[in-house]
């Protein structure tokens, strides 16, 4: 049975520390954390989509915002719907970026980063859209909008974490 081999990151050039371990037919590689070549354009694609629902969340939140005087829910209150759009904006963009320069490992950083916060927000965001539905029955389609913004946020949020967490961070890598 062949040996595998840990590689450990480092945060410079130089060569990595390696550990033999004697008995195990998988080993954690480190490979400088670059999307495969596969995966770029499934990361693109979701991240064009993170934007878009981003880009619906803040355009509604901020009509409603503005428009509405007298209905205040949860969502109008706290204005959650603009801060998560701009957020949901950001993760998309990183995403583009990160299509763009691969090899910056800040990027994919950031990218891995500003997923698991919109993948956490968006649940915020789900309850608050249940609960201002609750609130605000004249007022119905702001908080269905937000619902199934937040539904599509959860899934392309899960499936980048999910993309980026297999292929990037955890690879294994079966010899």
């Amino acid at each position: 049975m062949p040996a595998a081999t840990i590689h450990y990151p480092s945060h410079s050039n130089s060569s990595q520390k390696s550990q033999q371990l004697s008995g195990h037919k998988s080993a954690e590689i480190c490979n400088n954390y670059i999307l495969p070549l596969h995966l770029r354009n499934v990361s693109l694609g979701l991240g064009i989509v993170m934007l878009i629902l981003g880009t619906i969340s803040l355009f509604t939140g901020a009509l409603v915002y503005i428009f509405t005087i007298g209905l205040r829910s949860i969502l109008l209150k706290t204005a959650a719907s603009i801060w998560m759009g701009i957020f949901y904006i950001t993760t998309g963009t990183i995403s583009v970026v990160n299509r763009q320069f691969p090899q910056k490992a800040i990027t994919m950083h950031f990218y891995f980063g500003f997923s698991i916060l919109s993948l956490t927000f968006s649940f915020c965001q789900l309850a608050m859209s249940i609960i201002s539905y609750m609130q605000t029955l004249p007022l119905v389609w702001f908080p269905v909008i937000s619902f199934f913004v937040s539904v599509g946020t959860i899934v392309v949020g899960m499936a980048i974490t999910t993309i980026l967490m297999n292929n990037v961070y955890c690879k294994i890598q079966v010899e």
